[in-house]
């Protein structure tokens, strides 16, 4: 008995169907069959049986050794019935196939999702009557060596989903506006750096675009989003900067954080009680040149001179950060950083403990007297900062913030920069909280968020 027939025996038994249908004329009731490619003969002699499956899973192989390639079961296109064909195994990067696809695969005409990962050796094909599959919705080619968009897909006119990740793709064709359905449209790890007008007028002009980890500059970023005010983006970019790091410190609030000392309470609000009629104006945010924002650690550096990246957290807690401390060495050290919704700075004083002090490098744009554009800066009694910004929100022993949680909505600039970081909802909170030491400012934290 061959090593795929007890499998297929398994799935027949737990849909209720006898291991006798193997041996009979009567198709099964299998609807969906996982196999690896070192089984792909014993499913060859299968597939006459198999006439109602649904969804195939071919994998790669794990075994350790690369594998030639193997062609797909010419016989592959009688299973009419066939809605779902994955080809590969995704993230297992210690797994192998390669392999080609059967000419007959073009009779599949009920089938909506193709996905193919890492399957093809270098300098293969992909031929062009996948075109015919006609009700296909979702497709998608990941490592697929591919330098441009194959022109078979603009026949696919029900296509709702177009992923080409990690190819070489640098261009997108403008005929891909002609998809009516066209919804999600991913490019991740390619090398696109602008799209075609026609998207302009287009269904897509209205779609989801993954272009994470395509080397986007902030400027590229926001001419895509001016030609596609209305689309939404996904610029996620993890791997797009240096892997530098030292010593990772603790989260925000924490006992013996290296941000803020032990004697200062967790600062927390609830949105609803800190709406301002009036918000914290954007002088507040303006410090040596440099404005509060989610693009604040990239522009940092090149103000302020190199400085390691850091990394702590993730998912929404997650938060990249870079440190500069006083040339004239009085211990005054400013840290910029900016997570998933906000941007982040603080003036941390030689009073305020901070755990990396003595790390970070030293910049000659950085002293004691930092300030604000608005003039916040250390030193300055409550009732100074308070003119400056506008009363406190909340107060506890030695801090106070003022924080505004405002439904006030961005300008048309401000939302074209702040949708190129590819976030798609609309709030906006402003916040700067003062550690004060003997009723005078010894650290200053300006966050500023502003989502649509």
């Amino acid at each position: 008995m061959s090593r795929l027939r007890p499998v297929i025996a398994a799935l027949l038994a737990a849909s209720g169907t006898t291991g006798d249908a193997l041996e009979g004329a009567p198709p099964d009731q299998t609807s969906t069959l996982t196999v690896s490619i070192d089984d792909i003969d014993d499913l060859r002699s299968r597939l006459p049986s198999l006439a109602g499956l649904r969804e195939l899973n071919i994998e790669a192989s794990c075994k350790g050794d690369r594998i030639s390639a193997v062609p797909l079961p010419d016989n592959l296109g009688d299973l009419t019935a066939l809605e779902v064909l994955r080809i590969g195994s995704p993230g297992r990067q210690d797994c192998d196939i390669r392999t080609t696809l059967p000419a007959s695969l073009a009779r599949l005409r009920r089938l909506r999702v193709l996905e193919i990962d890492d399957a093809f050796e270098a300098g293969y094909e992909l031929p062009a009557f996948l075109g015919e599959l006609r009700n296909l919705e979702e497709l998608r080619l990941w490592r697929c060596h591919l330098k441009a968009v194959p022109e078979f897909v603009g026949r696919l006119t029900k296509l709702r989903e177009l992923d080409l990740s990690w190819n070489e793709v640098t261009h997108l064709p403008g005929w891909l506006a002609k998809l009516e359905h066209l919804g999600v449209i991913g490019f991740r790890w390619n090398g696109v750096h602008s799209l075609p007008p026609a998207f302009a007028k287009a269904r897509v002009g209205t779609a989801l675009y993954r272009l994470g980890n395509n080397r986007l500059s902030q400027r590229d970023r926001e001419a895509m989003v001016r030609l596609l005010p209305r689309a939404r983006f996904d610029f996620t970019a993890e791997y797009d900067e240096p892997e530098e790091q030292v010593e990772e410190p603790q989260a925000l609030g924490e006992p013996d954080s290296p941000y803020l000392p032990s004697w200062c309470e967790p600062m927390r609000h609830d949105e609803a009680e800190v709406r301002c009629e009036k918000p914290i104006g954007d002088a507040s945010r303006r410090v040596l040149g440099l404005r509060v924002e989610h693009t604040l650690v990239e522009t940092a550096e090149r103000s302020l001179g190199p400085s390691p990246l850091h990394r702590q957290g993730d998912a929404g807690e997650s938060l990249r950060w870079r440190c500069w401390e006083a040339a004239n060495g009085d211990g005054t050290v400013l840290v910029i950083g900016a997570g998933e919704v906000h941007g982040l700075l603080r003036i941390v004083g030689p009073d305020m403990p901070f755990g990396l002090r003595g790390s970070c490098p030293k910049s000659t744009r950085v002293h004691r007297r930092v300030a604000t554009a608005s003039g916040v800066r250390l030193g300055l009694a409550r009732s100074e900062v308070e003119a400056k910004v506008g009363p406190a929100s909340r107060s506890g022993t030695n801090w106070y913030e003022r924080v505004c949680m405002t439904p006030t909505r961005m300008t048309d600039e401000e939302v074209v920069r702040f949708r190129a970081q590819g976030h798609p909802y609309f709030t906006s909170g402003h916040a700067i909280r003062v550690v004060e030491r003997n009723g005078r400012a010894a650290g200053i934290e300006i966050t500023w968020s502003e989502t649509y």
